[in-house]
């Protein structure tokens, strides 16, 4: 892997967005390798396919890049709203990665991925519907909202220019691999769960009966109403899979 873009391949393009567009795509099909499996490269899809814009022929994975020559904020613009929520319901969901490069340098300066095991509905805002007096009147995007995903589900790629191992960045997307055996609701709740609960631990600790018994009541302002059993489902989780970082969930109190 290389941190240079390959800007010879937009020598013929003017538009700035093009240009940034087809040396981003180019630099990840020469170089991005499949997180689910050990295949070393991925494929472009066709320009027609929806959702996502590349994919791994070993096992059928499937990722989505965006680019920036900025650092991301807390949301981000997204394709069509309908398309990417059917997806997330049908298991479907691509990987998303998020490359920040140097414009005037070409170079990758970071990039890191979201597992699509972690990309709840509550983390993809709809926007509002294009003018009538618009090209595309009526269509319906999206936006990505960067600060509903949780940290925990972030794999660094390349941080700050420096290129991480295959093998590390690996095992990083293994340990939640769990989550792809889950429904789509089940793994959006633990995706706002693990969000909700870093936000608490940041914000409490080392109070942790404080932290223990704010996180049920912060939660249960993004929750569903019906996912009442927060306790017993925060300590499964934690005894079988070893997701938490932080204190132990067994001190979380229920309201």
């Amino acid at each position: 892997m290389m941190i240079d873009l390959p800007i010879h391949v937009a020598s013929s393009y003017k538009s700035p967005t093009q240009i940034a567009r087809i040396i981003a795509e180019q630099w990840l099909q020469d170089n991005m390798y499949c997180l689910a499996c050990d295949s070393t490269h991925l494929d472009a899809t066709t320009p027609e396919t929806r959702v996502h814009d590349f994919a791994c022929d070993s096992c059928d994975e499937q990722y989505q890049l965006k680019s920036k020559s900025t650092r991301f904020g807390r949301k981000l613009a997204d394709s069509a709203y309908k398309p990417l929520k059917e997806a997330i319901q049908h298991n479907r969901a691509p990987t998303f990665l998020f490359m920040h490069y140097t414009r005037d340098a070409w170079k990758v300066r970071d990039l890191f991925m979201i597992p699509s095991h972690f990309i709840p509905l509550t983390a993809i805002q709809e926007r509002r519907p294009l003018r009538p007096t618009a090209r595309r009147s009526g269509w319906i995007g999206c936006n990505i909202l960067l600060h509903r995903l949780p940290l925990d589900g972030r794999i660094q790629v390349i941080e700050d220019g420096r290129i991480r191992s295959a093998r590390d960045v690996r095992t990083d997307w293994r340990r939640f691999s769990f989550l792809r055996d889950s429904t789509w609701r089940s793994r959006g709740w633990t995706s706002d769960v693990l969000t909700h609960a870093r936000i608490a631990y940041v914000h409490l600790y080392p109070s942790t009966s404080l932290w223990s018994s704010h996180l049920p009541l912060m939660l249960d302002t993004v929750l569903p109403k019906n996912e009442t059993n927060i306790k017993e489902s925060l300590q499964y989780r934690e005894r079988n899979k070893n997701v938490m970082p932080f204190p132990s969930f067994s001190s979380v109190q229920t309201p």
